[in-house]
This record gives C-alpha cells, sequence and structure tokens, in this order.
C-alpha cells in the first residue's frame, strides 16, 4: 500500500473521530458551558485549525531526518597492445551535516508547531469571546423585547379606553395620536431586535449544526451581580499575542543557528571499491572517497545577515509587543473598573419596572398626563438598551482582560 493511500486513511479515521466526539459533544444543551463546548467543538475555524496543528507536530520529524547515503559508479572500457582494459568503480558515501544544521532544523519545527498552537488559541479566544456575547446579546434583546411588549400593552389598553368614550376632547384627540405614534415606533424597535435575534441564533445555530434552541432560557448566562475585581498590578502577560510573537523569535534564532551551520561544509565520506581487469589479468583495489566544498567564494556571509536583520526584527518585536499588551490592560483594567462601577450604582430594573406601574396607575386616575406616560416607558426602554450597553462593554472588557493573562477558559458562567 503506497504511502499516500495510508496518510489519506488515516486522516479519514481522525476526521471521523473529530465528528463523533463533536457530535456527541452537541447532544446536550442545558447550560451555557454546554453550549460553548459544543461551538468549540464544531467551528469550522478551530477544526481546520486542528488539522494544520496535527501536520506542524509532523514537521519536526521531517526537521530530523538525515541525508540518505548516495551510490556512485563508473565503468570505462579501452584496449592496450591488444588487450581488453575494463575498469569499474563503486562509491558509496554518506554525507555528514556540519555545523549544527539538524539542530537548528529541529527547532525551527518546533517554532512553526509553537508559531500555529498560538494561532489556535487566538482564534478559539476570539471564537468563545464572540459565542459569549452573542449569548448574553439574546438575552438582553429578550429583555428589551420584553420591555418594548409592555410598553405596547400599555398604548393599546390606552387607546382601547379612549375609543370607548362616545366623544373625544381636543386633548384626547391628540393623545390618542401620540399613543398611535409610539406604537408605531415601538413595533419597529421590536422588529429591528427580533431580526438581531434571527441573526444571533442563525450564527451560533450554523456553527453547531442544528437549530438553535430559541426558548431554553437555562442556555443565556444571568445579568451578573458580584463583578469580579481585579488587581491594578501588572501581572504577567500570558496572550496568544505574546506567544506568537515569542514563536516569531524562536524561528528567527533558529534561522540564525541555520545560517551559521550553511557556513560550514557538509562533508561526504563513504568506502570505494575498483576492479581493475586487463587482459587475462584482474586486480582489486580498496579506499575511501570524500567530497569537500570549499569555502573560496563565501561563507555564507548574505545568509547570516538576513538572519540577524530577522533576529533583530524579531527581538524588537517581542518586547513592543510586550510593552503594548501591557498598555492595552492598563486601558481595559480602566474601562472595566468604570462600567462596572457604574453597573453597581446604576438602578435595577426591578426598581424602573416597579415606577413604571405606578406610572400607570396615576395616568389611569388622571393626575399625570399622557406625554408623561410615553416618557415614561420611553426611559425605561432606553434605559433598558444603555444598562445592557454597558453590560456588554463590561463584559468584553473582562473577557479580554482574562485572555490577557491566559485565564479566559477558567471557571464556569
Amino acid at each position: 500500500m503506497s504511502t499516500f493511500i495510508k496518510t489519506v486513511i488515516i486522516m479519514n479515521i481522525i476526521l471521523s473521530a473529530n465528528s463523533i466526539l463533536a457530535s456527541n459533544s452537541c447532544e446536550i444543551l442545558n447550560t451555557p458551558n454546554d453550549l460553548l463546548t459544543c461551538v468549540l467543538s464544531n467551528h469550522p475555524d478551530l477544526i481546520r485549525g486542528d488539522a494544520t496543528l496535527k501536520q506542524a507536530e509532523l514537521l519536526e520529524g521531517q526537521a530530523a531526518q538525515r541525508v540518505n547515503p548516495e551510490f556512485s559508479g563508473k565503468s570505462v572500457y579501452g584496449k592496450s597492445l591488444g588487450d581488453n582494459i575494463i575498469n569499474h568503480e563503486l562509491n558509496i558515501s554518506h554525507t555528514f551535516e556540519l555545523g549544527g544544521k539538524r539542530s537548528a532544523r529541529i527547532e525551527k519545527a518546533n517554532a512553526e508547531k509553537h508559531k500555529t498552537s498560538s494561532e489556535i488559541l487566538k482564534t478559539k479566544e476570539e471564537i468563545y469571546i464572540a459565542t459569549l456575547r452573542s449569548l448574553y446579546r439574546i438575552r438582553q434583546v429578550h429583555s428589551e423585547i420584553k420591555a418594548l411588549n409592555e410598553s405596547l400593552d400599555t398604548f393599546v389598553k390606552i387607546q382601547k379606553q379612549f375609543q370607548l368614550k362616545p366623544k373625544l376632547t381636543p386633548e384626547q384627540e391628540v393623545s390618542l395620536s401620540i399613543f398611535q405614534l409610539a406604537e408605531g415606533d415601538y413595533k419597529l424597535r421590536k422588529a429591528v431586535l427580533e431580526s438581531e435575534e434571527n441573526t444571533l441564533e442563525s450564527g451560533i445555530g450554523a456553527t453547531i449544526g442544528k437549530e438553535f434552541p430559541h426558548n431554553k432560557e437555562s442556555l443565556f448566562p444571568k445579568r451578573s451581580q458580584n463583578w469580579q475585581d481585579f488587581s491594578t498590578n501588572i501581572k504577567v502577560i500570558n496572550s496568544s499575542d505574546l506567544m506568537l510573537a515569542q514563536a516569531d523569535l524562536i524561528s528567527a534564532q533558529a534561522e540564525m543557528e541555520l545560517a551559521k551551520s550553511e557556513a560550514w561544509p557538509d562533508i561526504k565520506f563513504g568506502p570505494t571499491l575498483q576492479s581493475q581487469t586487463e587482459g587475462s589479468i584482474q586486480y582489486f583495489t580498496y579506499g575511501v572517497n570524500l567530497t569537500l566544498p570549499l569555502p573560496f567564494f563565501h561563507a555564507n556571509d548574505g545568509g547570516k545577515a538576513v538572519a540577524a536583520a530577522g533576529l533583530s526584527r524579531a527581538e524588537q518585536s517581542l518586547e513592543l509587543k510586550r510593552r503594548e499588551l501591557t498598555q492595552k490592560r492598563i486601558i481595559l483594567m480602566n474601562q472595566y473598573q468604570k462600567s462596572s462601577q457604574s453597573l453597581r450604582e446604576s438602578v435595577s430594573l426591578a426598581e424602573i419596572e416597579r415606577k413604571h406601574k405606578s406610572v400607570e396607575r396615576q395616568f389611569e386616575r388622571g393626575v399625570i398626563s399622557s406625554s408623561l406616560v410615553i416618557e415614561a416607558h420611553r426611559q425605561m426602554v432606553d434605559f433598558t438598551k444603555s444598562q445592557n450597553e454597558q453590560e456588554l462593554n463590561t463584559l468584553e472588557s473582562l473577557w479580554r482582560l482574562k485572555a490577557l493573562e491566559g485565564v479566559l477558559f477558567e471557571g464556569t458562567l
């Protein structure tokens, strides 16, 4: 069986196994963590990334291969004074790589594997955060639609009360028109939210390979009541971005070592056998063969200069990346602290709901005007939207901070 056919069979087995594991991870979806596990098991970018990583893991074996021995032969024929002259020469030579070429190749292969792994981790982080954001946003959309529905119910109820009157005063006619306009506005807002919800749910459903369980409230993370405290001290940055820069540095170091090793010639050395026949006389000679390139024109100075420039670039890039990520953490920390503090100090939705009911009762008693009722509902809807936006901003900062410290996937929701 050819190597290609064996490789195809092995890859089919691996892909089938991954498919079975992925399908098993999506059988039961009861919590946000169940859904996240399912998404991370089925996302096309991560599946492609796993296949790329499997290939990268084989690079070390490829880099560790030694040069195969070489065989060469030569036969010459001729005549001398009527006698046939026949000479045969057989050479076997083995290449000895000098200067650490093999170890440099292995180091570069490991750097490529590290880089691929870091790229997959970064992709996984982005998918994880995007999925979490979608789950939170769907839950928020539900709350915003609920607020709109409550307002619409109020507007419809008040319009019916006006329509039951035999005759409306001019002020009541204006109030009725205002409520009808407000109803139309809120229906448009509701349609936008329903479209957003459908888009978010369809995106997750396409990833998990089945329809998103729309009415399963247990899948949506609850609104946080106690926001996590982060130390303002700069912790060790352990993000995928830093890992990528480190992998680039390791790769550049391996390139430098490889360029240095190229200055050393590869020696080809092995045994030689010669058979010489002259007329009826035949004799054998034995010896060794040696091939040694002579560095008359260069000692790979050009290659070493290019590798040195690449190494300097990678070192500078790593240092700059550390500084960028450190500054990014400070910015995220400030954003998180301010937004989480504002959420702690803001009025709860339950209090807004209580005041909303109070406004409706006062309107029914004729104490307040219709414009004030509409304004109260608008404030409730707008406050719900603003609070949801602030919650998402806070969560985004929190997730990015965790990703910077390498603890994004730790714990449960």
